[in-house]
């Protein structure tokens, strides 16, 4: 929903401005409202989230990290594809969506998770979760959604 007011951690808040709902991606951008500075980006943790990873084999049965979305908890899981399809519902489209090139995890989540943050061991972003089916947790990968909302993550030059 476009406009939509948005509590972030550190008593920030932002609303809504641009929505992408595709087969790719699920994503709204936010901006930050008049006297915030979003700084640098973190984990409920406060642990600063370094870069964005790119997605490419490797990354096959590496263990990943996300947070729980009610205990701010970090939990661990495991990748079993890099570029997996899964069928979601959408309303207005008979029979839902297949979103490809997704990364799906073993299944971790727990609902209420939609959204958050997988990263991995160095702290770089992987991922935001889509949903769950079957035995498989599915997230958009990052640099994926970046690329297409034409978003660049500024990386540290030091």
């Amino acid at each position: 929903e476009l406009g939509r007011r948005l509590e972030l951690s550190g008593g920030l808040s932002a609303l809504t401005w641009m929505l992408r709902m595709t087969a790719l991606l699920d994503h709204a951008l936010a901006r930050p409202q008049p006297g915030h500075d979003l700084g640098d980006v973190s984990l409920p943790s406060g642990v600063a989230i370094v870069g964005v990873r790119a997605i490419d084999a490797e990354l096959l049965g590496e263990s990943l990290f996300f947070q729980r979305a009610a205990t701010g908890r970090r939990a661990r899981t495991l990748v079993r594809s890099v570029d997996a399809s899964a069928p979601f519902p959408l309303p207005g489209h008979d029979g839902g969506v297949v979103m490809r090139g997704l990364i799906a995890t073993r299944r971790d989540t727990v609902p209420g998770d939609s959204g958050t943050l997988l990263y991995d061991a160095n702290f770089h972003a992987v991922g935001t979760l889509v949903g769950v089916l079957g035995k498989k947790s599915y997230f958009v990968p990052c640099d994926t959604a970046l690329a297409r909302l034409h978003v660049t993550w500024a990386e540290d030059p030091a």
